[in-house]
């Protein structure tokens, strides 16, 4: 699962307009085993018989979320560090926090609220 995205941080360019950046997430590095059993039978009446199967899977960085006030604004790719939000209403607060997302569809802890 990714680390908790750190030092998320808002820049107000205008009263509708804000500049979000982020310090970049790295994942573990060692591969998880993953298990499936698989169940099968036949027309015959033959009973159910299953398999377990396993494999290592070694998950990499995907994308990261971007929620504004607990809602998902964007899904932005892994290399993006920042967004800016220029759809706000002026004389209004929001509240921003951002995940990452690993290539295994795990979303890591939302960053502190900024």
């Amino acid at each position: 699962m990714p680390e908790k995205v750190a030092s998320l941080a808002p820049v107000v360019q205008s009263s509708t307009t804000v500049a979000l950046s982020w310090g970049a997430v790295t994942l573990p590095s060692s591969s998880s085993t993953r298990y499936y059993r698989i169940k099968a039978g036949n027309d015959g009446g033959e009973g159910p018989q299953s398999t377990e199967l396993s494999g290592f899977v070694t998950p990499a960085l995907k994308a990261y979320k971007l929620y504004r006030d607990n809602l998902l604004l964007v899904t932005l790719s892994s290399s993006s560090l920042s967004y800016t939000d220029s759809s706000l209403l002026p004389d209004t607060t929001y509240s921003y926090r951002v995940a990452a997302l690993s290539t295994d569809d795990l979303e890591g802890s939302q960053s502190d609220a900024a």
